[in-house]
């Protein structure tokens, strides 16, 4: 048997909780037809008496430090146990479902969207989410990702127009973004070998790598975005104010070298003062942290990309300060400019 058939098989097992689950739900499936928000809630479903306790913990948020305790690990992946009710959640990462096999319920709040073989998601942290699978057969793969690591990894993400780059855009600069890019996939079995090798890394490997995770989810998302862009959509509505932040953000790595926040006020038809307060309530940013912050991403992006030397690279993003630009990338990246091109390039 091969090493990817073994890794489905035990994918197929029975996880801890699945057997009581399965009971409740064979009990009463009623009570699997909205989420929850507590185990209490999912009780009073029940005219009999169940379980005080949950098989597996129920919480409404969950922080990067319970699901990573260890500062070395960025990545973390796992099968979601099939019949766990629905339960409403936040987190302060980053997540990715994946549905293997089968096919699962995706809660955004109240709102619910079907998902089959082939189809995944990435959800913003902060998202009030869950995922239901009453499928026996059915496979669904949490990946869940830092966001400052998610982020740094997928930086070139935040250049792509229209939706793409939005929604990474408003996901690594503001505070409110309460939305899921969805993709409506067919089955396709770069994919599928590309998340049974992350969870094999995961789950199942006793010296894990941390580069080599990350690598898998890099391969992940590159195959759906670069395959199933098409199929690509966004879930929950935004109001336009909000949803002019990612576009004004853009505008500013449009001229990096010289924007100043009036001139940038002048071309939103904003007082500065108020475009001052949009960008800090919204991103938790000032605008000169912003655009500090966009000045090292864009240096990163050149970096790998081009040929051009440090101070040219410092130059085009409007770095003057050779000390400074040397001292904060170091601080943002943990190694020099030319350390991060060698790794990187």
């Amino acid at each position: 048997m091969s090493v990817s058939k073994q890794l489905e098989e035990i994918l197929r097992q029975e996880e801890h909780g699945q057997k009581e689950y399965r009971n409740l739900y064979q009990k009463n499936p009623a009570a699997y037809d909205s989420p929850i928000r507590s185990w209490k809630e999912f009780r009073e479903r029940f005219s009999t008496e169940i379980a005080k306790e949950a098989p597996t913990p129920i919480k409404g948020f969950l922080s990067e430090k319970e699901i990573f305790p260890n500062e070395d690990v960025q990545v973390h992946c796992f099968k979601n146990v099939r019949f766990c009710p629905p339960f409403l959640h936040k987190l302060e990462f980053i997540k990715i479902v994946y549905i293997m096999e089968g096919t699962a319920v995706f809660y955004l709040g109240d709102k619910q969207y079907d998902m089959s073989e082939g189809n995944f998601c990435i959800v913003a942290p902060g998202v009030e989410q869950a995922l239901f699978t009453a499928d026996s057969n059915g496979i669904a793969v949490n990946i869940l990702m830092r966001a400052s690591t998610f982020t740094r990894t997928f930086s070139t993400l935040l250049y792509e127009q229209g939706i793409l780059g939005d929604f990474f855009w408003k996901m690594a600069y503001t505070n409110y973004c309460n939305r899921v890019l969805f993709f409506s996939a067919t089955p396709d079995d770069r994919m599928k070998q590309t998340v049974l090798r992350l969870y094999e890394q995961a789950q199942l490997e006793t010296k894990k790598s941390n580069l080599v995770q990350e690598s898998y989810v890099c391969i992940l998302l590159g195959e759906g975005i670069r395959r199933h862009r098409q199929n690509m959509k966004i879930l929950e509505g935004f109001d336009g104010s909000v949803w002019q932040i990612p576009e004004i953000l853009q505008d500013m790595k449009q001229h990096l070298q010289d924007i100043t926040l009036k001139e940038l006020a002048l071309r939103w038809n904003r007082r500065e003062d108020t475009l001052r307060h949009e960008l800090k309530m919204e991103t938790g940013y000032s605008f000169s942290q912003l655009l500090s912050d966009i000045r090292l991403q864009t240096a990163a992006d050149l970096l790998c990309r081009t040929n051009k030397s440090v101070e040219e690279i410092m130059e085009e993003v409007g770095c003057g300060d050779s000390a400074a630009f040397y001292r904060n990338f170091k601080r943002r990246y943990g190694v020099t400019p030319q350390t991060y091109r060698i790794q990187r390039g």
